[in-house]
């Protein structure tokens, strides 16, 4: 974690300058963030835990019919903002 912290912006410049074959696909990406070539936010969707969610197949399938060619990545996140289960708003002073 220490060396961690002794990152800086110099480290971009050494793997995008960089002709080591290993670091192909690192400065492909690095490419992609200079170009602003981001990824797209396709969709979002909210569940409750007590709701039935949709598997990942089923989404995959519904995104594959609707955006054909193209290359996506389903990212589920949970948030609960330091709050567990109960609503984080009612803290709110």
């Amino acid at each position: 974690m220490e060396a961690y912290t002794n990152l800086h912006d110099g480290i971009f410049y050494l793997i995008r300058d960089s002709n080591d074959p290993r670091l192909e696909e690192a400065r492909q990406l690095l490419k992609r963030i200079e170009e602003r070539k981001l990824y797209q936010r396709v969709a979002h969707a909210t569940y409750k835990k007590d709701e039935c969610q949709p598997s990942t197949a089923d989404i995959e399938k519904e995104l594959e019919s609707c955006i054909p060619g193209r290359k996506f990545k389903l990212v589920f996140r949970q948030r609960d903002f330091g709050k567990k289960v109960k609503n984080p708003v009612k803290f709110i002073k």
